[in-house]
This record gives structure tokens, C-alpha cells and sequence, in this order.
């Protein structure tokens, strides 16, 4: 996709802004300072001005993994961003949740809300896909159009983004305060929680996973669960892939990793950030079924394999 995607010619150019001066009122945002970014240097409307337009193609889809599509938005891409962060906060409900203060929201809002904007930034808008967000009982997905932007730099070190004159729209009415620094926010949110949120790039689309603030993994003795039957699959396993598939912090599941080797269902090897942990054998916890991986490891590192 050539990266200025949104400054090329609209091929729709019966559009109309009615939905857009309505949002830009009240604002320190005039439409007549954002008309002339919406035009090529012919004169017509570029993709810049479709996506913001009353005829936008582009929608969000939210889809509940128990009921199905509950909401599809339609619009100016703006007025659908506020659309579908209110219907997200309707099934996102303040609830008292058992070992915090207050009543919170299963799914933080701020990251949520992040994750939203970063979706609308970076999405391949040329692909002519929808955002989908996909939510369940421990996990809210959102899914955009296209892989990490210029192999993960945007990530990084948020040089770039994929649609530079959006961002500085979103910048400019004060609902991104600097941008990319996206990611940073989101971790932030679930700094001290346990849990970490999950970004994974299959090359065609681009996802976020923030786990729910009730999410099994955020009890000790659930995270020793799941990692006993994720032990049993893999026969070994180390701190980072464990934490990436819990969801849970580096930290809370080393911990987890820490007690099963205490209660003799694996056993560890190595240290600092190479450390690596087996499956002992469960019927003589003194001989490892992962030994002979082990020596295979050895074997493949002293030949240079």
C-alpha cells in the first residue's frame, strides 16, 4: 500500500461533511482550516476527506463471542470512533470487582479507548476492511487492517504512523496527546495488575488483547494451572512465552513457573533471561521426560545448528 493512501484521490467524490462540521463545533478545530488538506492538488476530494466524510465506507464492527455482531457503525470515521466507544461502554459496565477499591470496569476504559485511536491511525484503510472488536468473558480484541507499520517502527519508536494526517486530526483535537507513544499507554494502564496486554501482528491485520481485570490468570493458583497443561503440551517453557500466553506479567509468572518447580512438576535450567523450564516426569519426579530435549539442545548449540 503506498503509505500516503489517504492523500490519494477519493473515488467517490459526491460527499458531503455534515457529520463532521457537527463534531468539529465546539472544538479549537474549524472546518474551513481542515477543508484544504481534504483535496489533492487537482481539486477533488482525497481519502482523507472519504474517511471523514457522511459517506465513509469504512465501519466498526463489535462482535460478542456469546451473542454475536452487536453493533455496526456507520458515518464519519470520527463520529463512529465516539459511536463505538459508547456502545463498548454500555456492555463495559462500572461493577465491584473483589480485591479493588471502588466499583472499576471489567476492561479498563483508558486502554480500550487507546487502542481504538491507535486502530483508526494505523489501519490499512486500503484493504477497505472494518475494525472489528472482539470481545468474551477474559479477553477484548481489536483487530485492524494491515501489519505493523514499517516493520514495527511506529511501534517502537512512533516515528511514523501509517496515516500521518489523521493522527495529526486526532493530535489537534486534543484525543491523542502525543503521537505513538499508544503502546506506552496501553501497558501503562496495566502496570501493577498482573496482567499485560497482548500485541500480535500476523502480517495482514494487527491486534490488541487487553485481558479483562477479572481474568483467571490473575490468581496465583490459576496461573499454575494453565501453565501445568501448557507444560505438558510444550515440555518446556521459558518466563517471556509464558507471560505472553497467560497475559500475565514477566514477573507473576515466573513466580507461577517458580512454584511449580518447588512443587517438583518442573524443574529449571540456565539463568537471567535464558532460563528455561522443563516437564518432570509425573510419575518419578526426579527424571525429567525433557532430558533428552536437553541434550538435543546441547548438541544443536556445539555444532553451530
Amino acid at each position: 500500500m503506498d503509505q500516503r493512501f489517504e492523500r490519494e484521490t477519493s473515488s467517490v467524490q459526491e460527499l458531503s461533511f455534515d457529520q463532521l462540521k457537527m463534531f468539529l463545533e465546539g472544538t479549537a478545530l474549524k472546518y474551513n482550516t481542515l477543508a484544504s488538506s481534504l483535496q489533492d492538488d487537482d481539486g477533488l476530494y482525497n481519502n482523507l476527506a472519504l474517511l471523514l466524510s457522511d459517506q465513509c465506507p469504512w465501519q466498526f464492527v463489535l462482535v460478542s463471542k456469546h451473542y454475536g455482531t452487536l453493533r455496526i457503525t456507520q458515518g464519519s470515521i470520527l463520529v463512529q470512533m465516539m459511536d463505538i466507544l459508547e456502545t463498548i461502554n454500555s456492555v463495559n459496565p462500572l461493577r465491584i470487582i473483589p480485591g479493588t477499591v471502588g466499583p472499576i470496569r471489567k476492561f479498563p476504559r483508558p486502554a480500550i479507548r487507546e487502542s481504538i485511536l491507535n486502530a483508526m491511525i494505523h489501519c490499512d484503510y486500503s484493504q477497505m476492511l472494518p475494525i472489528v472488536i472482539e470481545y468474551d468473558d477474559e479477553i477484548f480484541s481489536i483487530v485492524s487492517p494491515g501489519g505493523s507499520w514499517l516493520s514495527d517502527r511506529w511501534v517502537c519508536n512512533g516515528m511514523e504512523a501509517r496515516n500521518e494526517d489523521l493522527a495529526t486530526i486526532l493530535l489537534e483535537l486534543d484525543l491523542i496527546k502525543l503521537k505513538g507513544r499508544g503502546m506506552f499507554h496501553i501497558k501503562d494502564v496495566y502496570h501493577r495488575s498482573g496482567m499485560v496486554a497482548a500485541f500480535t501482528d500476523n502480517g495482514s491485520h494487527f491486534t490488541v488483547n487487553l485481558p479483562s481485570m477479572t481474568h483467571p490468570a490473575r490468581n496465583k493458583d490459576e496461573r499454575r494451572r494453565r501453565l501445568k497443561s501448557i507444560l505438558e503440551n510444550k515440555r518446556r517453557i521459558d518466563v517471556r512465552t509464558a507471560s505472553r500466553l497467560l497475559q500475565s506479567s514477566p514477573y507473576a509468572s515466573g513466580e507461577a513457573l517458580e512454584g511449580l518447580v518447588d512443587e517438583g512438576f518442573a524443574f529449571s535450567m540456565l539463568r537471567g533471561g535464558n532460563r528455561m523450564y522443563y516437564l518432570c516426569d509425573t510419575g518419578d519426579k526426579h527424571f525429567p521426560i525433557g532430558l533428552n530435549d536437553i541434550k538435543k539442545q546441547d548438541t544443536e548449540t556445539s555444532s553451530g545448528g
